[in-house]
C-alpha cells in the first residue's frame, strides 16, 4: 500500500480540535478507526514524486456518522496544520447557504471551542470565512445555488450533501471548483521533510433519490473505478451502504444492513435507536433506507426504476434510425413551466430523442422557443417516413393545426394526455414493453429499446404513478416540482402511435385560438 500522511492529519486533529455542535460540544476529539481509515486513504501519496494519489474523493455513508464534521476538521488541517499548503484557499460548499453553513459552522466551532486554537484565531473568524492567522490562507463558505465560485483558485474544496446539488447552476459550481483545482499544484512539507503535492475535490453525501443527478453519476463512476471496469486512478470512492442481500423484515437482516451503512455503529451511532427508527410508522420505508442505510431509493410510486430502464438500451447501440425509416413521433408541449419534447419510435419499438427543450429554472422569463420546435418537426418529417404523430394539444393548438395542414391530417393527431381513458392504456402498453424479455445481442428483440438519452432516462425516473378507473397514469411528484416528465410522456405517445395507431382521424385537434 502507498504511504500516507493521513495518520499525521488525524493526530493533529485529535491534539488541536474539539467537537462542535451536539452532545460532545467542546470535548476532545478521538477519531474512530473508520475515520482514520478515510484520512489514511485520502492522503496516500507517491513517495517518488510526493504527489497525492487522488485529486477527487467521494465519501458516502448513512446519516449521523459525522462525515461532515470529519471533513470540516480535515479542512481546518489543510488550512493551518503542518500539511497545509502555502497560501491555502479552501471553499466549503453545499447546495444552499444554510447547508453550506453546516460544514463551515462545524469548522468554526471546532476552532472557537478549542483550548489550543481559540486564542490564536481571535480576529480571524468571520461570518463566511476563516483566515489563517499566521500566513495567507482562507477557508470560505459558498453556496452552489449562487451559481458562481467565490473561492478564486482553490487549493482544496469540500462539497457537502451532494445529493442536493440539483440543477444546471449547482452542477456548474462543481465543475468550476474542479477546474480551479487543476490550475494549482499546492505543496506542503511534512515534519519529516517529505514534500506533498496536490489538492483535492472532496465530495460528501448520503445516497440520493435522483437517478440521473450529479451524485448518482459520480457514484456509478466510482463503482466502476473500484471494480476495475473503468480506469480513473485519481478518483477515490469510500462508500458504506447496506447490501441488497439483507432481509430488512428480519431482526438479523436489519441489524446487518445497519452495520453495513453505519461505520460508527457501536461507537456514537446506536443500534437500538436505528432499529426503533425503522419501526416508526411516521417514516416511510424508502426514506429510512436512503437516510439510514445509504441505499439509493425512490418513492414507492415511482413508475420505472432507472436500472430497469437502462437495461432496455439497444443492444447494438442504435441511436437514431437511418434516413427514410418509417417512424412515429410523440410530442408533449409546454409554454414555460415545464419542458417540450419530441420523441421518435420505429415501428418495431425503438425509441429515440428528436429534441427536448427544458425550462431554465434560473430564468423567470424563459419560454419554449416555438420557432425552433417548429423547425425540428419539419426536419423530422423530411428525415424519416413519419407515419403518425401523436401530440398533446394544450397551449399548442395552433401549431398542431398548422402541422396537420402541412403534413396531413391523418399524420398529425391530437392526443390529450389528461384524458385517463386514452392515456392509461398507452402507459400500460409502454410499461409492459419495458418489462418484456430483456434485449440481448444477436437475439430477437422483444418489447422496446431506446437510444440511451440521458434526458429521457431522467424524465422516466422522475415519473410517479396515480391510479385511475382506467389504470395507472403518470405525473410529476407535484405540480411545482422541477423534476420534469415531458420526455417520458412524449415517449409514451410515440410508442403508442407505433404499436396502436389510430384507425380514424381524431378531429379534436380542429381547434382555433387557444392559449399560446
Amino acid at each position: 500500500m502507498a504511504p500516507s500522511c493521513g495518520d499525521a492529519v488525524a493526530d493533529w486533529i485529535e491534539r488541536k480540535l474539539v467537537h462542535g455542535e451536539g452532545d460532545s460540544l467542546g470535548q476532545p476529539i478521538t477519531l474512530d478507526p473508520f475515520q482514520r481509515y478515510i484520512l489514511r486513504r485520502k492522503y496516500q501519496y507517491n513517495p517518488a514524486t510526493g504527489r497525492l494519489l487522488y485529486d477527487r474523493v467521494l465519501v458516502g455513508m448513512a446519516k449521523g456518522n459525522a462525515k461532515t464534521e470529519l471533513m470540516a476538521n480535515d479542512g481546518i488541517a489543510r488550512l493551518v496544520s503542518p500539511i497545509a499548503p502555502l497560501s491555502p484557499n479552501i471553499p466549503v460548499a453545499a447546495a444552499s447557504w444554510e447547508q453550506a453553513n453546516r460544514l463551515f459552522g462545524a469548522a468554526r466551532l471546532a476552532i472557537e471551542e478549542s483550548p489550543e486554537l481559540a486564542e490564536t484565531f481571535k480576529g480571524s473568524i468571520f461570518e463566511d470565512r476563516i483566515l489563517n492567522p499566521i500566513r495567507p490562507g482562507v477557508l470560505a463558505r459558498i453556496a452552489a445555488i449562487a451559481g458562481t465560485n467565490d473561492g478564486g483558485l482553490p487549493s482544496d474544496c469540500y462539497e457537502d450533501e451532494l445529493h442536493e446539488w440539483e440543477g444546471e447552476r449547482r452542477e456548474r459550481v462543481d465543475v468550476v471548483l474542479g477546474n480551479g483545482l487543476k490550475k494549482r499544484t499546492p505543496r506542503a512539507v511534512l515534519p519529516n521533510g517529505q514534500v506533498i503535492l496536490g489538492g483535492q475535490q472532496v465530495r460528501i453525501s448520503t445516497a440520493g433519490d435522483n437517478p440521473n443527478g450529479l451524485l448518482r453519476r459520480l457514484y456509478d463512476h466510482g463503482r466502476k473505478v473500484a471494480s476495475g471496469e473503468t480506469l480513473d486512478p485519481r478518483f477515490l470512492i469510500l462508500w458504506w451502504e447496506a447490501g441488497e442481500e439483507h432481509d430488512l423484515d428480519t431482526e438479523q437482516g436489519l441489524m446487518a444492513a445497519i452495520r453495513d451503512a453505519n461505520p460508527a455503529e457501536g461507537s456514537f451511532v446506536d443500534m437500538t435507536n436505528l432499529t426503533d427508527r425503522f419501526h416508526d410508522p411516521t417514516l416511510a420505508r424508502y426514506e429510512y433506507e436512503r437516510y439510514h442505510l445509504n441505499r439509493w431509493s425512490m418513492a414507492p410510486d415511482a413508475w420505472i426504476a432507472l436500472d430497469t430502464w437502462m437495461g432496455r438500451r439497444h443492444p447494438n447501440g442504435l441511436i437514431q434510425p437511418p434516413k427514410d425509416t418509417p417512424i412515429t413521433i410523440g410530442f408533449d408541449g409546454s409554454k414555460s413551466r415545464d419542458s417540450t419534447a419530441l420523441m421518435g419510435c420505429t415501428l418495431d419499438g425503438h425509441l429515440f430523442e428528436i429534441g427536448v427543450w427544458e425550462r431554465d429554472q434560473w430564468n423567470p422569463e424563459w419560454t419554449v422557443p416555438r420557432a425552433e420546435v417548429d423547425r425540428k418537426v419539419d426536419w423530422a418529417m423530411s428525415q424519416w417516413d413519419v407515419t403518425l404523430m401523436y401530440a398533446d394539444p394544450p397551449r399548442w393548438e395552433r401549431e398542431l393545426e398548422d402541422w396537420s395542414a402541412k403534413y396531413g391530417e391523418r399524420r398529425v393527431l391530437a392526443f390529450d394526455t389528461a384524458v385517463g381513458e386514452r392515456m392509461a392504456p398507452a402507459i400500460g402498453q409502454f410499461h409492459d414493453a419495458v418489462m418484456a424479455e430483456k434485449p440481448a445481442l444477436g437475439a430477437v428483440i422483444r418489447g422496446l429499446t431506446h437510444d440511451g438519452s440521458p434526458v429521457l432516462a431522467r424524465h422516466i425516473a422522475n415519473a410517479r404513478t396515480r391510479e385511475t378507473r382506467w389504470g395507472l397514469v403518470i405525473e410529476k411528484e407535484n405540480k411545482d416540482s422541477p423534476r420534469r416528465i415531458d420526455a417520458a410522456v412524449a415517449a409514451v405517445l410515440a410508442h403508442y402511435a407505433a404499436t396502436s395507431p389510430a384507425k380514424t382521424v381524431d378531429r379534436t385537434l380542429r381547434l382555433s385560438g387557444g392559449p399560446r
